[in-house]
């Protein structure tokens, strides 16, 4: 198994530390026996890192083990307060100061997400980070935002919609976030990350000089992104309480490795016993046909959506695990991590893509190691509410006790019986 990572360093604006990020991964991943690409300076323009990003995908092999590493800043369009257009993410690269009308020089998020698709297509082992964030431009202390004042919504969508034109399919991106890479970002969606001094005297990103420290103390341990990241998190909301670094995808995997964990569904709880009506149903069509919440009979390739309402008077956070037939654990809603904030009298459909609000719903696989067996066999849901952030991944061993620091939570199961089988054809038999 061969072990290639892209480093990429985007010094813009008054970032200074970049180049010591950039140094200090190359370090901890060169230990860990990665050959490595490094993308800075002239390299690190938009055309730069497209290329860099191309040439991974081109040399990746299935056992590979791939690594995306981006330090910079982080930009976030949003839209105009009346519309229900999405807000759209993206990095800077080292010419982003050159973007003009039609020639936006920024990487979108989607653009990312479909490189993501086509590299985990190469080899399922993928690990993205970025030490970057979307949130609003502002500085405190010694502490540098790692983002852009905001940048007009027209701009970016334009940009966006020109690239569809051209080719660009964002409709290979899975709603839910790529179910085969892992991905350390430095914070959350609506955060900021932050460039610091750190102990040695140099200008470091916060969530750079934490994963390396924590990489370094791992040693040759197997451990798991979750547990490492749990580490990073302590590390960085000492220095920053407001800064909140998550692992998204397959945290349960170690560190630049495939395999998972097996893991029993959490028992039924209601400590929070917050008003929160659980449903779901097989998408068809663009629409959900209800299922009952247990004892519906599935099939491999179906497409299923989760419906959250919050009937409540607070905001709360809701996260789905799926448990496939041999029981292993996966994060539904990798793409929050920390969970889905639903606020009072709202809903939330898990299976619909907020880009482009495509019901897409959640692929029911089955697994190719679970054998020739033609009978169904159990699987399931389960949807975890709390009434603040907290990562299911870090509680993945103890859902089933009220363990130190997991506060309540209610947990509510959806299950059903799969069959390896696709369902058939109208008609068919």
């Amino acid at each position: 198994m061969r072990r290639t990572a892209l480093l990429i360093g985007a010094r813009t604006g008054d970032l200074a530390g970049v180049a010591h990020d950039v140094e200090a991964m190359a370090g901890a991943l060169d230990r860990r026996g990665f050959t490595i690409a490094r993308h800075e300076g002239a390299a690190a323009t938009r055309a730069g890192i497209l290329d860099g990003y191309e040439r991974l995908i081109r040399d990746a092999r299935p056992q590979d083990a791939a690594v995306v590493y981006y330090s910079g800043h982080g930009g976030l369009a949003r839209p105009p307060r009346a519309s229900r257009a999405p807000k759209l993410q993206f990095l800077a690269p080292t010419d982003y100061a050159e973007s003009a009308d039609g020639d936006f020089r920024g990487i979108t998020a989607p653009e990312l997400s479909v490189l993501l698709v086509r590299l985990t297509s190469a080899t399922r082992n993928v690990t993205v980070i970025l030490d970057a964030c979307h949130a609003a431009h502002m500085a405190r202390g010694d502490l540098l935002v790692k983002a852009l004042p905001a940048m007009p919504y027209l701009d970016v969508a334009e940009h966006l919609d020109r690239l569809r034109r051209q080719g660009l399919d964002t409709a290979v991106r899975d709603a839910l976030g790529n179910p085969h890479a892992v991905r350390v970002v430095a914070c959350g969606r609506e955060q900021s990350a932050y460039e610091y001094t750190n102990p040695a005297g140099h200008r470091a990103g916060l969530l750079t000089d934490a994963l390396v420290e924590a990489l370094h103390a791992a040693g040759d341990r197997s451990v798991t992104w979750a547990e490492l990241v749990a580490g990073v998190r302590d590390r960085v909301r000492a220095v920053m309480p407001f800064q909140r670094p998550d692992v998204e995808g397959p945290a349960l995997r170690a560190m630049f490795e495939a395999a998972g964990v097996p893991l029993e569904p959490p028992p039924d709880g209601a400590a929070l016993d917050a008003e929160v009506t659980i449903a779901w149903g097989r998408v068809a069509d663009g629409r959900l046909d209800p299922l009952p919440l247990a004892g519906a009979a599935l099939h491999a390739g179906d497409r299923v959506g989760v419906r959250v309402r919050n009937d409540g008077a607070a905001t709360v956070h809701v996260s789905l695990l799926a448990f496939d037939v041999l029981s292993r654990i996966a994060l539904v809603t990798a793409l929050d991590p920390a969970g889905v904030a639903i606020a009072p009298g709202e809903e939330h459909v898990i299976g619909r893509d907020e880009l482009d609000d495509r019901l897409g719903g959640i692929p029911l696989d089955w697994p190719a190691d679970a054998g020739p067996d033609p009978r169904p066999r159990p699987a399931a849901f389960a949807a975890l509410v709390t009434p603040a952030p907290v990562a299911p991944a870090e509680r993945y061993r103890d859902l089933s006790a009220s363990a130190s620091g997991a506060g309540r939570r209610d947990v509510h199961h959806i299950r059903f019986r799969l069959s390896p089988a696709p369902r058939a054809a109208p008609g068919a038999g």
